[in-house]
């Protein structure tokens, strides 16, 4: 009975020793995904305390969006709003605070900077082609303590490719 089970516990030591010989390589690792916009340094998702979505290319590619507003429209407490005739004014809503034509009350981007019109606050969703967007960063709620006074209900961030 000795001999058998000292047979069976080599045996399990050699299979548990080949394992990764035979591991399947071609697994996929699913790393978290980092944001800026949240903190204004690099943090996982899941490290941040706020409301944050990310649009990544391959969602755009996946969609039928002509432009960056109708993106945002797949988010959820993200509304926007047309006021005007066909090409008007696009104002954002986040969380049921309406920010109006202007979109005084959302930040809006560009690679980190501001790019809301100085005139009115209103936002121009057609800056950007979406061919040319890599990723965009969506914060919902007050995040005015590190951005100003514009981002009373959130920041959009949009960030572009880089050329390379």
């Amino acid at each position: 009975m000795k001999k058998i089970l000292s047979r069976l516990l080599v045996l399990s030591l050699l299979s548990v020793a080949s394992l990764p010989a035979w591991a399947d390589e071609s697994a996929e690792f699913n790393l978290d995904q980092v944001v800026v916009t949240a903190t204004k340094t690099e943090k996982s998702i899941k490290e941040v305390s706020s409301s944050v979505s990310v649009i990544t290319e391959e969602m755009m590619k996946n969609s039928n969006a002509k432009n960056v507003a109708d993106l945002l429209t797949m988010l959820p407490g993200v509304k926007i709003q047309s006021t005007g005739n066909l090409g008007g004014d696009r104002g954002i809503s986040m969380r049921g605070i309406n920010g109006g034509p202007g979109s005084q009350k959302v930040l809006l981007l560009l690679d980190g900077r501001p790019a809301n019109s100085a005139y009115e606050s209103g936002i121009n969703w057609n800056t950007v082609p979406l061919e040319n967007i890599e990723r965009i960063e969506v914060i919902r709620g007050p995040v005015s303590a590190l951005y100003g006074a514009n981002a009373i209900t959130g920041v959009v961030n949009i960030i572009t490719k880089k050329s390379r």
